[in-house]
Formats: structure tokens, C-alpha cells, sequence
């Protein structure tokens, strides 16, 4: 019994280094391809992005690069409807596994792709977590999708040609 014990707790410490690993290589590998790394948003800024999709009155929020998933979860409830984009599969499944057990679960869409390839026209707020050599292309996207009075917000980094309209810590606060 101790056996079977010791050889499912290594197998699943195995598991979880192999996936970190993968991880971080796709990581590496999305760097290279001037697309962000994961890097999660903070709790601290969970609570401004909160506050401002109160105060905008948004209904639905995209996020470009979701990650594990923890804005769209945080986020989600029968007031807003959550999207996201995730292009590293490991991310994405884990997202779309942790929505199966979620409350809100029905309230978020996780899509696998790339976020150059997402609708925004249907969304009022738009999120990103991106990196400064993909920020203008990005950029470019929104300029062309988004429908005016979109809510555009950007984690630590600017838009090259956007005019900002204030910021909260790290998070930069646009409008289309």
C-alpha cells in the first residue's frame, strides 16, 4: 500500500514538473514570437480592474492572452460575461478544466488561439497583459475592431499611439 502511495505521489509531482517545464518553454518560445510570457495579474490589481468595470458599466470583458485563467474567473458573474484567448495549450486546458468546477462557469468563454485572431466588436472592455514588442500591433487590432467607447486596459505597458486616460498602478486605462 505504502508502495502505491509513494509511486502516485511521485507520478504526480512528475506530472507537475514536466507541465511546469513545458511552461516555461512555451514561455521562452513566445518571447522569441513578440507575444507575452504568463505572468499573472496581481490580486491588488484584480480589485482596480473590478472597480473600473463597475464604474464603466461593462457587460463584457475580453482578455488577450487569459493565462490560467484567474481574470476571467474573477471576473465573471451573471453581470459580466468573460472571454478569453490563450495560445499556450497547457494554459488553455488548465483554464478550461478549472471553468468545469467553477460557479461562474457559464458566464466564461476560453478560446485556444491567438489573441491577433479574437472578436473584439462584442465586447466593451478589452484587457491585455502584453509585452512592448507586440503592444503596436496590438494596437492596431483595437483601433480596427473594438466599437467606440471600448474600455482598454493594459497591464504595465502602453500603447505606442494611444492616448492614455489615466492609470492605477500598473494598469493603464484607454478608451476607443
Amino acid at each position: 500500500m505504502n508502495i502505491i502511495l509513494l509511486i502516485l505521489l511521485y507520478s504526480c509531482f512528475l506530472f507537475v514538473l514536466i507541465a511546469f517545464v513545458f511552461t516555461q518553454l512555451i514561455s521562452l518560445i513566445n518571447i522569441f514570437n513578440h507575444t507575452a510570457p504568463f505572468v499573472p495579474t496581481k490580486n491588488g490589481e484584480m480589485s482596480l480592474i473590478k472597480e473600473e468595470l463597475v464604474k464603466h458599466g461593462s457587460r463584457s470583458l475580453i482578455d488577450l492572452g487569459s493565462g490560467n485563467g484567474k481574470i476571467l474567473f474573477s471576473i465573471a458573474s451573471n453581470i459580466i460575461y468573460t472571454t478569453g484567448y490563450e495560445n499556450s495549450l497547457f494554459l488553455y486546458l488548465f483554464s478550461k478544466m478549472s471553468k468545469m468546477v467553477r460557479k461562474n462557469g457559464r458566464y466564461i468563454d476560453i478560446k485556444f488561439g491567438s489573441l491577433f485572431n479574437a472578436d473584439l466588436h462584442n465586447h466593451d472592455t478589452i484587457y491585455i497583459y502584453g509585452i512592448p514588442g507586440m503592444m503596436q500591433r496590438t494596437q492596431t487590432k483595437i483601433m480596427k475592431e473594438a466599437k467606440e467607447g471600448t474600455l482598454v486596459i493594459s497591464n504595465t505597458f502602453d500603447f505606442p499611439n494611444l492616448e492614455k486616460l489615466y492609470e492605477r498602478g500598473n494598469l493603464n486605462f484607454y478608451l476607443v
